[in-house]
């Protein structure tokens, strides 16, 4: 008690661990992705219940007259739509905040009441969901009247004359009559009533397991809905953890501000829909699925099949996506330059980010998706990870996509026999340094000459020098020095391979080397064995220009 007593005279604090552009993007994202799903399960809804009033069309035990499962004809596809009925409100209450600039930073911060607002549409939602669910697995009309008559008990005695015009009938009435004439007991285990899996907890097992959910994924449900029974119940806990609202730090900037309590109700948005989202698709879908298997004589037709589908794949899809971080190979020494980064999302969509390239503004304005940038030295091209093969940003090597049949055939073995296994929150690279003259099993490159004057102009030549490979390939200028001391740029595309120095007038004969190495092994004139400098080894150092550090 002394604990809980200090925390409640502890100052108040306030904290941010997440990225507020994100969580609204990707909670837009998401709230449209579970709209879509209901909408498109609508119509499967609908046409359910179509079939469902032809006797022929249903199974022996709902036909009229048969039992008591008859009434699901009706009942069946409304269960479904009520959990639609209680998705716009959580809908409504996980619509994110628009950005504000710093004057109005204000009118982001939640009241207490928005919170509880939050909780309680997702409680209402997970209950509606895990009922109707529970009712699709077991078809136990004697529970459905028991949790039905039970609310009607306490409604129609507190609710207002003008609110019983749709719940009460002459038949409903002698119904409430009987049930109210009986013992708390009795109504727990009448012919007409059964208070079978009364916890919220007990019905999640029964349909969990007929949809076949994780263990993981119930406690997760179960967890989720005593988290917002206690919003809705204004919980000790929850009272504190909001604590009072006062002065806050402005975070963010121009055109995008908020407050760390701002954050905290997006980020909690987010988590409330997103495991509200995975209930509808992981609980509720393969349900309805197999209701409408079990209902009705013919198999389901493939149109509603294909629905179904569509509305699982989409919201899995927008759930796959939350809080993704990628790996962007960057080329070593942009990061922080002032070169403007583009960059091509995994979702297609294209991101600039412009200089200082701070962390903060690295994401997707389309899919929410947040870059980190790993530097790769300037020798590498190509880069293999668990997930398949990348560019280097700002490299000189030809895109991927861009490729000729056989290299983009060379790089996709390189990638089958050398993709690093994939390693929980680390992400591994392969480096190609050159695809063409690469070994595939090695990855190494041998050092070789690939381009040299011809012989008549070698002749001519006073001194010879060893240049990259890729310098002369992908430069406009390689630039050596002469044995006067002149800097001589060597015009690339005139493929002679003979550079002149302006200073001394020697003619320089270049001899492409490729491979990473830094010299290459010579005999001197006198015999004795030697090194060679390889030049222009450098490609980004100076715009256009192959040179030496």
């Amino acid at each position: 008690m002394q604990a809980i007593a200090d925390l409640f005279e502890a100052r108040p604090s306030s904290a941010a661990f997440a990225h507020y552009p994100t969580l609204r993007i990707q909670t837009a994202n998401l709230r449209h992705a579970l709209e879509d799903a209901i909408q498109t399960v609508e119509t499967v809804v609908e046409a359910w219940k179509v079939e469902m009033g032809c006797d022929r069309a249903v199974g022996p035990e709902f036909q009229t007259g048969a039992s008591a499962l008859s009434s699901y004809r009706v009942i069946a596809p409304v269960l479904v739509r009520n959990v639609h009925r209680t998705a716009d409100f959580l809908l409504d209450e996980t619509r994110p905040a628009s950005a504000v600039d710093v004057d109005r930073v204000g009118k982001t911060i939640p009241s207490f009441s928005d919170f509880v607002r939050l909780g309680a549409a997702s409680r209402a939602f997970l209950d509606a969901a895990v009922q109707a669910a529970y009712q699709l697995t077991t078809f136990d009309g004697a529970q459905l009247n028991y949790k039905f008559l039970q609310s009607l008990l306490s409604f129609a005695a507190v609710a207002p004359a003008s609110l019983h015009s749709n719940i009460v009938s002459p038949e409903m009435q002698t119904v409430l009559d009987a049930y109210v004439a009986m013992s708390g007991k009795e109504r727990k285990n009448s012919p007409f009533t059964k208070a079978s899996h009364e916890q919220f907890p007990q019905r999640l097992a029964v349909a969990g397991d007929a949809a076949g959910l994780s263990d993981r994924r119930c406690r997760n449900i179960e967890l989720l809905f005593g988290f917002c029974s206690d919003f809705v119940h204004s919980g000790y806990v929850t009272i504190l953890a909001l604590g009072q609202q006062g002065p806050e730090v402005v975070l963010g900037g121009p055109g995008d501000a908020f407050t760390p309590r701002a954050e905290n109700f997006a980020e909690l948005k987010q988590l409330l829909l997103a495991e509200c989202a995975a209930a509808y698709r992981e609980l509720l879908l393969p349900i309805v699925r197999q209701a409408i298997d079990r209902t009705l004589v013919a198999d389901m037709l493939e149109d509603w099949a294909d629905r179904l589908i569509e509305a699982s794949k989409g919201v899995a899809e927008a759930t796959t996506i939350l809080h993704r971080r990628l790996v962007e190979p960057v080329r070593e020494g942009l990061p922080g330059s002032d070169k403007t980064l583009e960059i091509r999302c995994i979702c297609g969509a294209d991101v600039s980010l412009a200089p200082p390239h701070r962390e903060w503004d690295r994401f997707c304005q389309d899919c929410g998706s947040r870059f980190d940038l790993c530097e790769i030295d300037e020798r590498i091209d190509y880069v293999v990870s668990s997930t398949g093969v990348g560019d280097v940003l700002g490299g000189d090597a030809p895109r991927i996509a861009d490729l000729e049949p056989d290299l983009r055939a060379k790089l996709d073995r390189i990638a089958e026999r050398h993709a690093p296994p994939p390693v929980e929150g680390e992400v591994r690279f392969a480096l190609i340094g050159d695809l063409e003259r690469c070994d595939e099993k090695t990855l190494e490159v041998s050092s070789l000459i690939t381009s040299a004057p011809d012989q008549r102009d070698r002749e001519s030549c006073g001194l010879m020098a060893f240049v990259a490979t890729k310098s002369i390939e992908r430069c406009p200028t390689v630039r050596v020095i002469c044995n006067c001391g002149a800097a001589v740029d060597y015009r690339t595309r005139d493929a002679s391979n003979v550079a002149t120095c302006g200073g001394c007038g020697t003619l320089i004969g270049l001899l492409g080397v490729s491979g990473d190495g830094e010299c290459v092994e010579i005999i001197r004139p006198d015999g004795s064995p030697g090194t060679a400098p390889i030049l222009g080894r450098h490609r980004f150092a100076v715009s256009g220009v192959a040179i030496d550090r």
